[in-house]
């Protein structure tokens, strides 16, 4: 796992805590060995980047910086077919915001603020640190060759934030369930609170899941294409004047095949 500085984004009290890392995407779902993959970052600068890696077919590749190309994407060399894996660490960093933003913070992410947050004065600064990680999967392999299930996504990233599928997500039959695990620094022991969102964007469904023992979440994978998964992990530091609270973010991104569905008899 690398290591990143701390960073303090803001001097003044904002009213608006900042967006996640958001997520990865490929500008094709599938690629042929020997092809270039080309992924697309979200909206952030190339200093914002620690750490951005590829990792396939027993091969990883690390990167410091994340330059696009002319077309605003970074390309990587897709190797022999397998489910690829490519990773990004936003650097760490303090934002100072009102007590009113991080309350709405907590709603859109959590449902509801954790256990210990109270506003006496929504305009009060509050000092939070963040941590954002993203993953995207691609499928790198012909057009239609039959997908066989990869253990790489299952592997683990190392990155400061995870989501990691204990299934590979690309090949899974539709109306399974996909099991996960969440990591962050602290958790779950530490953990104040954590929730998993699963977005289909096609269809507008979202699937929330609570996050149990040991950091398990889970949620069906009812629908083909593109699932835009999140996770969200707060803690309260112990003895730590320069944070009231630590926000953890994890994205996922992945294609659900259109062909894989259960039969009769596999229900």
């Amino acid at each position: 796992m690398r290591t990143a500085l701390l960073l303090v984004a803001a001097l003044a009290v904002s009213d608006s805590v900042t967006a996640p890392a958001g997520f990865l995407r490929a500008t094709a779902v599938r690629v042929t060995p020997g092809q270039t993959l080309e992924v697309t970052l979200p909206e952030m600068q190339p200093d914002d980047v620690d750490w951005m890696f590829f990792r396939a077919a027993g091969h990883q590749e690390n990167r410091d910086t994340a330059t696009p190309n002319e077309r605003g994407a970074v390309p990587f060399l897709a190797p022999h077919a397998d489910t690829c894996m490519i990773g990004l660490d936003r650097k760490p960093r303090v934002q100072e915001v009102s007590a009113r933003a991080l309350e709405s913070w907590f709603r859109a992410a959590l449902g509801e603020p954790p256990r210990g947050f109270e506003v006496a004065d929504p305009d009060a600064a509050v000092r939070v640190r963040r941590v954002e990680s993203s993953k995207l999967l691609v499928r790198i392999g012909a057009e239609g060759a039959d997908d066989v299930p990869s253990a790489t996504p299952q592997s683990k990233s190392g990155q400061m934030t995870e989501i990691r599928p204990l299934a590979d997500p690309t090949t899974v039959p539709l109306g399974s369930v996909l099991p996960m695990r969440i990591y962050a620094p602290g958790a779950p022991e530490e953990a104040v609170a954590q929730r998993v969102i699963a977005r289909h964007p096609a269809t507008g469904r979202v699937v929330s899941s609570e996050v149990r023992e040991g950091g398990i979440a889970q949620f069906e994978v009812s629908e083909s294409g593109t699932w835009l998964v999140e996770a969200h992990t707060v803690t309260k530091p112990e003895g730590r004047a320069e944070v009231a609270w630590s926000l953890f973010t994890a994205t996922l991104t992945f294609e659900a095949a259109e062909s894989m569905e259960f039969g009769e008899d596999d229900r």
